[in-house]
Parts: C-alpha cells; sequence; structure tokens
C-alpha cells in the first residue's frame, strides 16, 4: 500500500459506513480510490454529466445544486455525494463545487457498485434516497 493509499484507509475507517468493512476489504477499496484536489469555485461536475464515482469529503466544503442553481447543502469532511446519480443510470442529478479549496476522495463507480453488494452500504446509501 502506498502512502497515499494509506492515508484514505486512514481517513474512510473513521467513516461510516467504511468503518463497517473489514481491515482487508477497506485495504482493497483504498487501493482504489483517487485522491483529488480542486481550487475554490472550481466545478466537480454538473447536472447530466456521468459521474466518475462517489466523492466523500476530505477537506474543505462543496456545495450540491439542483439543475436550476437552487442550493440543496454544504457538505465538509466526512461527508459524500454522487451516489443518487450513481445508483441510478450513472449521470449527476445535481451539480457540485468547491465552496473552498478542497480533498476529495473519488471511489471509482465500480468500486462503488460493488460495495452496494455490503448489506451496511446498501442501507447507508439507500436510506436517504427520495422516492423517484
Amino acid at each position: 500500500m502506498d502512502m497515499t493509499s494509506d492515508a484514505i484507509q486512514t481517513f474512510l475507517v473513521k467513516q461510516h459506513p467504511y468503518d463497517t468493512l473489514p481491515q482487508d476489504r477497506l485495504s482493497e477499496i483504498a487501493d482504489t480510490v483517487e485522491r483529488v484536489d480542486y481550487a475554490a469555485h472550481d466545478q466537480i461536475y454538473s447536472a447530466g454529466e456521468m459521474l466518475d464515482g462517489l466523492y466523500v469529503v476530505a477537506s474543505g466544503h462543496v456545495e450540491i445544486r439542483e439543475d436550476g442553481g437552487s442550493l440543496l447543502s454544504r457538505l465538509g469532511p466526512g461527508n459524500s455525494f454522487g451516489e443518487r446519480g450513481l445508483m441510478r443510470d450513472g449521470r449527476a442529478l445535481t451539480s457540485a463545487q468547491a465552496v473552498e479549496p478542497a480533498t476529495l476522495y473519488l471511489v471509482p463507480a465500480e468500486t462503488f457498485q460493488t460495495l452496494l453488494e455490503e448489506p451496511g452500504f446498501r442501507r447507508f446509501y439507500r436510506r436517504s434516497r427520495p422516492a423517484e
């Protein structure tokens, strides 16, 4: 494991639902995750774009906006986003923009799909999903 995946694993083990994974599975996941840095006001993705994966905020803050521009939420360290689009057709339902310099961990779409096979993950990511 390189230093980056070690740092990712150290962060994820403190976040739910990653904290429910066995250590070897978490290590496997961390090896697939990419660290991505954004400057203040950088667009992470726009509504309708294909998502690269699930984003987990490591530092900084991100605003999630509806297609029309209305603010839905402001997310900070430990929060994740992009799951709704990934669980549908892989396209973003919202837009995401860094409010300030932000470091995000990108869980690749394929990895996220395998994580949904874990009961704890499935429950966690489906719990707040609005009826569609």
